[in-house]
C-alpha cells in the first residue's frame, strides 16, 4: 500500500500493518458502498438467512475479538461460492472489496477445534430445518413402508492435496472424505473423513463405517425412526449388517458378479402393483461364504432394458419396486459431487490440518444446503429453470421409445428417478456477482427470470 507525499507527491512505503490499517480506514469512511459489500449484499443475506435460526442455541458459540461465529460461518460459505483457486486468493479479493482478513487469522480459525464444533452444530440444525421446509419436495413420502425410515446415500469423494501437505510414500495423497445425500430434504452431510498416513493411501468404506458406533451409524434417528445406507458394492459385509440391523441401521446396494447364494426361498410380491413394474423376483438367500441371509432383488429397467441385482437387509415389507427406486435414485449424490467439483470448483484442500479439511467439507455441506433453499425461496417467486425439465423428460421419452414404451405407461418410479437434483449453470454464473452487488432481490430475481429465458435455450 502506498501513500502520496502532499508536499513533492513522491510515494513512500507504510508499514505492512499501517497500509491494512489505512485501507480499512479508505473503505469505512471514503468509500462506504464497498465496505463488508459481500455481507451488505441483498442476495447474500437472504442466502445466509436461515443460518440466523440455526445460530440461537449453539452450545459452541462465543463472542470472538476477531471474527465473530456468524462471520467466520458467511465467510466459509462465501469462499465455497467464490470463483477462487486458493485461500490467499479468496482473502484478497475480499481485501479489495474492503473486507479485510488477515491470512494467518483465516487460516488459524480453520484448525479451531471450537470453531470446527460450532460449524458441526450449525450445519446439523440447518439439516433438521431443511426436512422441516422441504416436506412438501419428499419424493418418498408417497410410499407408507418408508415413513419410519431416513434415507440416505452416502459415497466417498476426494479434494487434491493442500498445497503443504506431507507426502506418504512418496507422493501426495488427496482427502477422501464421505457425504451422505439426505433422500427427502436433499440435504447434503459428511459422514466421515478417511485416515490416511504411513502405509494407508485409501481407507475402505467398511473402514469407515466401523469406526463409528451405533448412535453414529444412526444419524440422530429418533425413537421409532430407522436408517438406511444406499451404498455402492464396497459397504458388503453381511456380518456388520446382521449387527447393525439390531440397532435400526439397514443397507442397500448392487451385488457383486463373484458372489455366490444359495436360494432359501422365493417372497411374495403383487406383479399388479405399478410399484413393482420391471420386478422380475424378490428372493431370501444365503451366502456361501457366511453362511448369512440377505434379500436378493433382481429388476429390469424400462428405459435400458438393463438388468440389476440389489442386496439388501430390508424386510420384505418394503416393496421390490421401491428397493429398485431406492438405489436408482443414489445417482443423485454423484451429481452432487459432479457440481461439487465442476461448478463450484472445490476441488484442493483449503488445510493440512484434519480439522481445517473437515471444516471445508462442512463448509461444501452448508453451501450446497443454503443454495437448495434460496432455490425453492427462488422459485416460489417465478424463477425457474424451465428448459432442464423440459431436456430431461425428452431424453427419457426417447430413451422409453427406444425399448417401445410410451412416456404415460412408464412406472412412476422411472420418473421419480429423473428429478433435478443438480442446479443449473445459468443460477450459478448469476448468483457469483450478486454475492457482492448491492442489488436489491427483487431486481435481481428479474435478473435471473431473464437469464434462464435468454440463456437456457
Amino acid at each position: 500500500m502506498m501513500q502520496r507525499d502532499p508536499k513533492n507527491t513522491q510515494l513512500t512505503h507504510l508499514g505492512a500493518r499501517d497500509a491494512i490499517s489505512q485501507f480499512t480506514f479508505l473503505c469505512e469512511i471514503a468509500m462506504p458502498q464497498l465496505t463488508n459489500l459481500s455481507s451488505n449484499s441483498p442476495v447474500f443475506r437472504k442466502l445466509v438467512e436461515p443460518l440466523q435460526q440455526c445460530l440461537i442455541k449453539n452450545p459452541h458459540a462465543r463472542a470472538c475479538q476477531t471474527t465473530s461465529d456468524s462471520e467466520w460461518l458467511e465467510t466459509g460459505v462465501l469462499r465455497v461460492l467464490s470463483e477462487v483457486v486458493s485461500g490467499r486468493h479468496f482473502l484478497q479479493k475480499l481485501f479489495y472489496l474492503g473486507k479485510v482478513i488477515c491470512v494467518g487469522t483465516f487460516f488459524a480459525t480453520l484448525r479451531s477445534s471450537r470453531r470446527l464444533s460450532h460449524l458441526r452444530d450449525t450445519l446439523s440444525s440447518l439439516l433438521d430445518l431443511m426436512l422441516e421446509k422441504r416436506q412438501d419436495a419428499d419424493p418418498l413420502r408417497e410410499f407408507d413402508e418408508l415413513n419410519s425410515f431416513q434415507v440416505f446415500a452416502t459415497d466417498g469423494h476426494y479434494h487434491a492435496h493442500a498445497c503443504h501437505d506431507p507426502k506418504i510414500g512418496g507422493k501426495h495423497r488427496s482427502a477422501q472424505h464421505f457425504y451422505c445425500l439426505n433422500y427427502r430434504s436433499l440435504g447434503l452431510s459428511h459422514f466421515a473423513l478417511a485416515e490416511i498416513g504411513n502405509d494407508v493411501k485409501k481407507e475402505s468404506d467398511l473402514k469407515a463405517c466401523k469406526k463409528k458406533n451405533a448412535e453414529e451409524m444412526r444419524q440422530g434417528a429418533g425413537k421409532g425412526i430407522r436408517t438406511l445406507y444406499v451404498w455402492d458394492r464396497a459397504i458388503i459385509d453381511y456380518k456388520f449388517w446382521v449387527e447393525m440391523k439390531k440397532k435400526a441401521v439397514y443397507f442397500l446396494t448392487l451385488c457383486k458378479s463373484n458372489l455366490r447364494f444359495e436360494l432359501e426361498k422365493d417372497l411374495e410380491f403383487n406383479s399388479d402393483d405399478a410399484v413393482n413394474q420391471g420386478v422380475l423376483c424378490d428372493q431370501m438367500v444365503r451366502s456361501k461364504t457366511d453362511g448369512i441371509s440377505v434379500r436378493r432383488v433382481s429388476y429390469r429397467c424400462p428405459a435400458s432394458g438393463k438388468v440389476f441385482n440389489f442386496l439388501t437387509n430390508l424386510h420384505h415389507s418394503v416393496r421390490p419396486g421401491v428397493v429398485a427406486l431406492l438405489y436408482k435414485m443414489r445417482w443423485d449424490i454423484e451429481k452432487v459431487f459432479d457440481e461439487i467439483k465442476n461448478r463450484l470448483g472445490e476441488k484442493k484442500s483449503w488445510s493440512t490440518n484434519p480439522n481445517g479439511k473437515m471444516a471445508q467439507a462442512y463448509f461444501i455441506c452448508l453451501a450446497h444446503n443454503l443454495l437448495r433453499l434460496l432455490e425453492d425461496q427462488l422459485e416460489a417467486e417465478g424463477a425457474t429453470n424451465e428448459q432442464d425439465p423440459e431436456r430431461r423428460r425428452l431424453r427419457l421419452e426417447e430413451a422409453l421409445e427406444r425399448r417401445h414404451f410410451k412416456l404415460n405407461d412408464a412406472p412412476n418410479l422411472l420418473k421419480l428417478t429423473n428429478r433435478l437434483v443438480q442446479r443449473s449453470t445459468i443460477l450459478i454464473r448469476w448468483l457469483r456477482p450478486h454475492l457482492q452487488l448491492p442489488v436489491l432481490w427483487s431486481d435481481a430475481v428479474l435478473s435471473l427470470r431473464a437469464s434462464y429465458v435468454e440463456f437456457s435455450r
